[in-house]
């Protein structure tokens, strides 16, 4: 328990560090971002190695970082959303089709069943990460001045707080109360109890940042009343979230019983591996970004 507590507290400080260096360059916090995407990319890769998936991994780890380039250069040239969008099709597609040809010497049935696999790990963990790319330049995506960085800042609290509240609320309540098993062949130490607490946890997570926003001038000018977000909205990206969250915790554990392993990894010990530990969080960004863009 120690050793997982001390872990939880480096964990904490390192995410807190990424933050902060964001106000000094937004592009330090990028690189954070692709660190831990490679980082879980190659864990995936490992589980599927391990249970007999043949995949490439050299195109499924790197995927984020291409992603990556390619949004750098589009926005650089000033590319619209269409053509981000576009270029990010034929750049995935295009990474499909080497992993295709990497493995037609063998056949082309088993060179289908390995560009498969890789395009399982690309969409997941890979694009799940892509999104976090995105949330730290959203003001350059929807055409705000990067003096409304409050967006992003709020987006990234989101992702993290509702993450947080949901997991603490589940684990608490769900160890108090217990009572049946949310889906037991899973993730048997998950109850209905705590799934419906992590939900009001999530939902605190919101009005919590809501807060937030509220007593920050600068994040209430931009936030509430320059796009004009109110407690509501905060309220529903509190309960998507949480509910995207747990789902993304129960698909990495799906992902773990399949591959016949008990942690993603070891990179931290106590705790398991980086997706052990991301897992909520990236399914999470995914939420928060498609709110956002719905209403905004």
């Amino acid at each position: 328990m120690k050793q997982r507590t001390k872990t939880a507290i480096i964990i904490i400080a390192v995410v807190l560090v990424a933050l902060a260096s964001r106000l000094l360059y937004v592009g330090l916090f990028d690189i954070f971002v692709g660190f831990v995407a490679i980082t879980g990319c190659i864990e995936i890769c490992k589980m599927f190695e391990s249970s007999g998936r043949r995949h490439c991994s050299f195109v499924a780890s790197l995927y984020p970082v291409t992603f990556y380039v390619d949004f750098i250069i589009c926005k650089l040239t000033g590319a619209t959303v269409f053509w981000h969008c576009m270029t990010q099709l034929i750049l995935f597609v295009a990474l499909l089709l080497l992993s295709l040809l990497l493995e037609v010497k063998a056949g082309f049935k088993p060179a289908l069943r390995y560009m498969f696999n890789t395009l399982k790990i690309m969409v997941y963990p890979g694009l799940f990460f892509c999104s976090l790319f995105v949330i730290n330049n959203i003001e350059i995506l929807i055409g705000l001045e990067m003096s409304y960085a409050q967006l992003s800042f709020t987006m990234l609290a989101l992702v993290l707080l509702i993450s947080s509240f949901t997991d603490t609320f589940a684990w608490a309540f769900g160890s108090l109360i217990r009572g049946p098993k949310l889906a037991p062949k899973i993730s048997p130490n998950k109850s209905i109890s705590g799934a419906l607490f992590g939900l009001l946890g999530g939902v605190l997570a919101g009005l919590f940042t809501y807060g937030l926003c509220s007593v920050i001038s600068p994040f209430n000018d931009v936030v509430i009343v320059h796009l004009g977000l109110n407690i509501w909205h905060f309220v529903l990206f509190g309960f998507i979230g949480s509910i995207i969250g747990q789902i993304g915790d129960l698909f990495e554990s799906f992902i773990k019983r399949r591959c016949g392993v008990k942690d993603s990894g070891n990179i931290f010990p106590g705790h398991g591996g980086m997706m052990d530990r991301v897992d909520s969080e990236i399914a999470n960004a995914v939420a928060v970004l498609v709110c956002f863009l719905i209403i905004l």
